[in-house]
Parts: structure tokens; C-alpha cells; sequence
């Protein structure tokens, strides 16, 4: 069973699906597909670029799940 595409956190990468080239939001790949773009294609890159990137992922993440919440009215207590 394949996921729905949601296109929720806007961070789109490009990755080949049978075949063929296209975008797919982060949130959207498959675990393969993360590691593909975490862990091959970022440790080619120097360490302080690599964790420059991590740290606006992460903050592009927390923005994202936070204005979620906000529109859907959720909260955790």
C-alpha cells in the first residue's frame, strides 16, 4: 500500500520512482527514499554545511506540525 502524497511540510526533493525524475515532499517519501536523501546524498557535504541543513530542516519541521495544530485545533495535555 503506497501513502497518499499530502504535500504537507513543503520540503520537496527530487527522486526517482520507476524510472522517472519527480518531486515528492519529504513527508511523502518512503523511508528508503529518506535515507537516500539524509544519509548519501548530505554526507558528501562538509559537517558545518550538513548540520546548517539538519538544524532548518528541523525548524521548517516544527513550524509546519505547529501551524497544523493551530488550523485543526490540537493540543496535546
Amino acid at each position: 500500500m503506497s501513502k497518499v502524497p499530502r504535500n504537507l511540510d513543503g520540503v520537496f526533493y527530487r527522486v526517482e520512482r520507476n524510472g522517472r525524475w519527480c518531486s515528492v515532499c519529504y513527508s511523502d517519501m518512503t523511508p528508503d527514499e529518506r535515507k537516500e536523501v539524509i544519509y548519501d546524498r548530505m554526507g558528501e557535504r562538509p559537517l558545518d554545511e550538513q548540520v546548517g541543513y539538519y538544524r532548518r530542516l528541523a525548524e521548517l519541521m516544527a513550524d509546519y506540525l505547529y501551524d497544523m495544530g493551530e488550523q485543526l485545533g490540537v493540543m496535546c495535555e
